[in-house]
């Protein structure tokens, strides 16, 4: 049996009409998804407001937000719109500080302070990362401002001194991110720039604790820069499909605390719902090849990694995901939807 688009729509809507009750009731329970999960996948992935109410409970049916946003992920709508996000190179294009002067900056450090070969690697495997980081900073604020670092390490504070004199630089330290309330301490409403970088991966239960604190310690209007590993990356789907575990950086180190290794690697789509609940709008959002080791990963699969491209339903592969947002309301608490914690009902 056949039926026309109109009869199709009819349909839609008296099936619509008849769930509103039941939706309502398992909405209630948190066994399905909400209105604002569905309005969320409309403008965040499809670009635009929903069509109708009808519409808003038709894609009520699904019982976890994943499968939500894989739904639409897998239309022709989303297709149609999922040109090439930004990328690293192409917001590199004005860039202000040039790879010498970095350098040079990080073997004055080296110079004058001792240095064991664990700090030498992590600089020579993050040095691109890094440099990318501080390039941010420098076009964010071209005319210097307060700068809130929470990864900060001595090095990356050293540099941004030397090479960005006008920027009046913070770093926190000696604090629980998850825990504490040090947006006090620093203090609140002060800053132009937060950049957090390689932070998120290694919280162990609660993001939205910092994400809220760093809302607060922003002026309206400041940005936040936050990096952390993507774990939609084209070679995480290389390694799964060659037979071993994902993940950007999934060794274990004995006899280290557990908030130095990464106790969970985040999508795009996590990263952008977790800031807009936290009062951003979310400027620049893209990913991009940071580590040597990924280059020659990809390099070794060519062939496997075009075809996983071209059936891909985004276009963010890259090993880090890289998320410029701007602070455009305040909240007054942190936000703890269920769609990420542990009562969450999983696919």
């Amino acid at each position: 049996m056949r039926i026309s688009a109109i009869g199709a729509t009819s349909l839609l809507r008296r099936w619509a009409r008849a769930a509103r009750p039941l939706l309502g009731g398992l909405s209630a329970l948190g066994i399905v998804v909400s209105r604002d999960d569905v309005v969320w996948c409309y403008r965040q992935l499809l670009g635009r407001d929903p069509e109708s109410e009808d519409a808003i409970l038709a894609h009520r049916r699904f019982f976890s937000f994943r499968s939500l946003v894989q739904n639409f992920m897998a239309s022709p709508e989303y297709a149609g719109r999922s040109a090439a996000p930004a990328t690293a190179a192409a917001l590199a294009g004005d860039t202000q500080v040039p790879a010498p002067a970095w350098q040079a900056a990080i073997q004055t450090y080296l110079q004058h302070r001792p240095a064991g070969p664990e700090l030498r690697v992590y600089i020579a495997t993050h040095a691109e990362r890094l440099h990318h980081a501080l390039n941010v900073v420098a076009r964010a604020m071209p005319n210097g401002g307060g700068l809130i670092d929470y990864s900060a390490a001595g090095f990356f504070s050293h540099a941004v001194r030397q090479l960005l004199p006008a920027v009046v630089q913070t770093s926190i330290t000696g604090v629980n991110f998850e825990l504490d309330d040090y947006a006090e301490r620093y203090g609140t409403q002060t800053y132009d720039l937060c950049l957090n970088t390689e932070v998120l991966e290694h919280l162990l239960y609660d993001p939205s604790h910092m994400v809220f604190s760093i809302n607060r310690m922003l002026k309206h209007g400041g940005h936040l820069f936050l990096s952390t590993p993507n774990a939609l990356a084209m070679t995480s789907t290389v390694k799964m499909l060659t037979g071993h575990g994902p993940g950007l950086w999934t060794q274990l180190k004995p006899k280290a605390p557990y908030y130095e290794r990464h106790n969970r690697e985040w999508t795009p789509f996590e990263v952008s719902r977790l800031l807009e609940e936290h009062g951003f709008e979310i400027v620049q959002l893209y990913t991009a090849n940071f580590y040597e080791a990924s280059r020659k990963l990809l390099e070794r699969h060519e062939a496997r990694s075009t075809l996983i491209r071209n059936q891909s339903t985004h276009s963010y592969h890259g090993d880090t995901l890289c998320v410029l947002a701007r602070k455009a309301r305040v909240v007054p608490a942190p936000v703890h939807n269920p769609w990420l914690y542990a009562e969450a009902q999983q696919p």
